[in-house]
């Protein structure tokens, strides 16, 4: 190895001229066939930066023949150029959304020629010209990342204006100290390899932070993910012991239903038996006699096939849910009651009603079960009264009949709305199923439903649903 060889690879241009070429070379392969526009933009500027950096040494050790135009004009040829496609691949890397980069190229490309051109003219071929059109683009990088900086707020581009300033302050120092053109060319090797390795080093924390953040999110997703997966599997056990007991409701169910629809059936069969061998012996009253109870006996069991059949409807029909006012459905209840019992305007007292949101024939299922039994175990008491109220509960409207009949024993309330139980009262008919669907009814809808009495003092019979108004103040009393 030559002594003139020796000195140009331990020139600090030379190392930074393959460090430079490499890292964009490396920059430049990394992200072959990716869609990452910056990164092109980035490893092109590197690659000329260090092609720069080639041409600066094999000028100095060869005489640098150049003249000064000449010397300006090759130093922009690849300058210019280089700096245009660093600053394109920084607003690229910096600010995604931007678009038309090629543009933005040819525009730097344009400006920094004519840049070049200017200086030259102002300076008269002064050599340090080509030096002070780099420092006046790294002094525009830098104002520009100080804008970006107050934009976004973040670090990087601070660090990275800072570097672009050493630059320009390269030159500066180069011509306080009195350098020469060889020199400063040495010197401005520096900040420009410190702003290449600065930038690699921000895109490198920047993509680790992207990472992290994304890390992040997928972490989040997947506990996400298995907290959904827990709580559909708790959703599924629930459902599984629901439907368990459904099934088992109604196992239960149709073996009342079987029992307490046999017995009509059986006393038919028997009545008509009777009825028969009463007729062919002639016996007119016995007859008739037997023909009544027979009569009765159907009605008990059409009276339980259609309350079966309106549990059925409760149940399964789709609810019709919208705003309907309470008022008005126990009006239209107690009118359609007095029909059956001519007292109850008489009797019914109904206080201030809200607006709810609910299924009116469901409502109307209710007042009229509620309603209907007030007066139809009180019927015996001369001075029955009636009472429909609502008052807010908090998310929730609770309705209210009470009365002043004869009331049950408080301790059997929770066998009230089972199906087919009537707490052992056969004096007055029905089925024992208006109860059942009036729970299943508000239950529905989102609400509840209960009773509470004591015995010879009257009873209450409560429901609730969801609330979407206040009462309206004013009692409407139901008047004959």
């Amino acid at each position: 190895m030559t002594p003139d060889l020796f000195e140009v690879v331990r020139d600090v241009r030379s190392l930074s001229a393959l460090m430079l070429g490499g890292i964009g070379l490396i920059f430049l392969l990394s992200w072959a066939g990716r869609e990452q526009g910056p990164s092109a933009w980035l490893a092109g500027s590197l690659i000329g930066l260090g092609v720069a950096q080639a041409v600066s040494v094999t000028l100095s050790y060869s005489g640098d023949f150049l003249g000064p135009v000449q010397r300006l004009m090759a130093s922009a040829a690849i300058v210019v150029p280089t700096s245009a496609a660093l600053f394109v691949g920084l607003r690229a890397y910096f600010l995604p959304q931007s678009r038309s980069p090629w543009r933005l190229f040819l525009q730097i490309m344009v400006g920094g020629l004519a840049l070049s051109l200017l200086i030259l003219g102002a300076t008269g071929g002064w050599p340090f010209a080509g030096g002070v059109t780099v420092s006046v683009m790294g002094a525009m990088a830098a104002v520009w990342l100080l804008h970006l900086w107050r934009q976004r707020r973040w670090w990087g581009p601070l660090v990275l204006a800072g570097s672009m300033a050493l630059i320009p302050a390269a030159l500066l120092l180069s011509l306080f100290l009195g350098l020469s053109l060889d020199e400063y060319r040495q010197l401005s090797t520096y900040p420009v390899t410190f702003v290449c390795i600065e930038l690699i080093l921000l895109i490198l924390i920047r993509d680790a932070q992207v990472l992290n953040q994304e890390l992040k999110v997928r972490r989040e997703a997947e506990t996400a993910l298995r907290l959904l997966a827990e709580s559909l599997e708790d959703e599924v056990h629930k459902r599984t012991e629901s439907l368990q007991e459904v099934v088992a409701g109604l196992q239960s169910f149709a073996a009342m239903v079987s029992h307490d629809l046999r017995g009509p059936v059986r006393n038919v069969k028997g009545l008509a038996a009777m009825a028969l061998e009463e007729f062919r012996q002639g016996d007119a009253s016995g007859t008739e006699q037997s023909l009544d109870l027979i009569l009765t006996e159907a009605r008990r069991g059409a009276a339980m096939v259609n309350d079966l059949l309106c549990l059925a409807q409760v149940e399964n029909d789709k609810l019709q849910a919208g705003e309907i006012d309470m008022a008005q459905v126990m009006v239209e209840t107690v009118q359609s009651l007095a029909l059956q019992y001519p007292e109850a305007w008489a009797r019914v007292e109904i206080g201030g009603m809200p607006k709810v949101v609910a299924d009116a024939g469901l409502m109307r299922h209710v007042a009229s079960n509620l309603i209907g039994n007030a007066l139809k175990f009180g019927g015996g008491h001369e001075q029955l009264r009636v009472w429909v109220s609502a008052r807010c509960d908090g998310q929730f409207w609770r309705f209210e009949i009470r009365d002043n009949g004869p009331g049950f024993d408080a301790t059997l309330a929770h066998q009230l709305f089972k199906p087919f139980s009537r707490l052992g009262n056969t004096e007055v008919a029905g089925t024992g199923l208006g109860l059942t669907v009036v729970k299943r009814a508000v239950e529905r809808q989102g609400g509840q439903a209960g009773a509470s009495a004591e015995l010879g003092s009257g009873s209450s019979f409560w429901w609730t649903l969801p609330a979407m108004g206040r009462p309206t103040g004013t009692a409407l009393e139901a008047t004959a």
